[in-house]
C-alpha cells in the first residue's frame, strides 16, 4: 500500500532521465501529460462555474434581504425580529460573497497545456545543450519537466478551490440554520 502512494505522489520531472528514454516514451508522456492538464483545467472550470452559480445565488439573496431591511425598517411598525434577521443574514451573505470571490475567483491562475516556441529556446535551455547531438530530445525532456510542474501547480490550485467552495457552502447551510433559529427565538421572546 506504501508503495502505490509513492507511486502516486506528484514530484518534479527528473531531466536525467530523458537520456534512458527513447522518443516514443518522450512523446507519450508529452501527450499524457497534456491530457491530464486538459482534464485538470475542465475540472477547475467546473468548479470555478460552480462558484459563480452559487456567487450569483448569493448576490440575489443579497439584494433581496437588502429589500426586505429597506421595506421593514420603513414600515409603518418596524419588525424588530425581521431587521434584526434579514440584518444578519445580510452579514452571512456578505462573508460568504467575500470567501468566494478572493478565494476562488480573484487573481486564480490555472497552467494550460502548450508553450509559445520561444519558450523552448530560452539560453536557461539552450547553453546546457551547446555541443550535444541530442538538442531536440532534450528540448522535448525539458517541456516534461514544465508539464509535470503545471500538473503540480494545478492540483494545488484545484484542491484550493474545492476547498473554499465547500467552505462556502458549508457556511450557508449554517447562515440558513442559524438565521431560522434566530428568528424563531426573536419572535417567541415577543420582539
Amino acid at each position: 500500500m506504501e508503495k502505490d502512494i509513492r507511486y502516486l505522489a506528484d514530484k518534479p520531472f527528473d531531466n536525467n532521465l530523458v537520456a534512458e528514454l527513447d522518443m516514443e516514451s518522450i512523446n507519450s508522456g508529452i501527450e499524457h501529460g497534456n491530457m491530464y492538464l486538459v482534464y485538470q483545467f475542465e475540472s477547475i472550470r467546473d468548479v470555478r462555474n460552480n462558484c459563480r452559480m452559487l456567487l450569483s445565488w448569493i448576490i440575489g439573496a443579497m439584494m433581496a434581504l437588502t429589500g426586505c431591511l429597506i421595506a421593514t425598517a420603513t414600515s409603518d411598525a418596524p419588525s424588530v425580529p425581521m431587521l434584526v434577521s434579514a440584518g444578519y443574514e445580510l452579514i452571512f451573505a456578505f462573508a460568504i460573497a467575500a470567501i468566494i470571490f478572493h478565494g476562488a475567483m480573484f487573481k486564480r491562475a490555472v497552467h494550460l497545456p502548450g508553450d509559445p516556441p520561444s519558450h523552448f529556446f530560452q539560453d536557461e535551455i539552450m547553453s546546457p545543450l551547446k555541443g550535444r547531438d541530442d538538442k531536440a530530445k532534450y528540448i522535448i525532456g525539458w517541456h516534461l519537466y514544465e508539464i509535470q510542474a503545471r500538473i503540480m501547480l494545478n492540483k494545488k490550485e484545484q484542491m484550493h478551490e474545492v476547498k473554499v467552495y465547500r467552505r462556502a457552502l458549508a457556511l450557508c447551510l449554517i447562515a440558513l440554520l442559524s438565521g431560522v433559529v434566530l428568528l424563531t427565538v426573536l419572535f417567541s421572546l415577543g420582539l
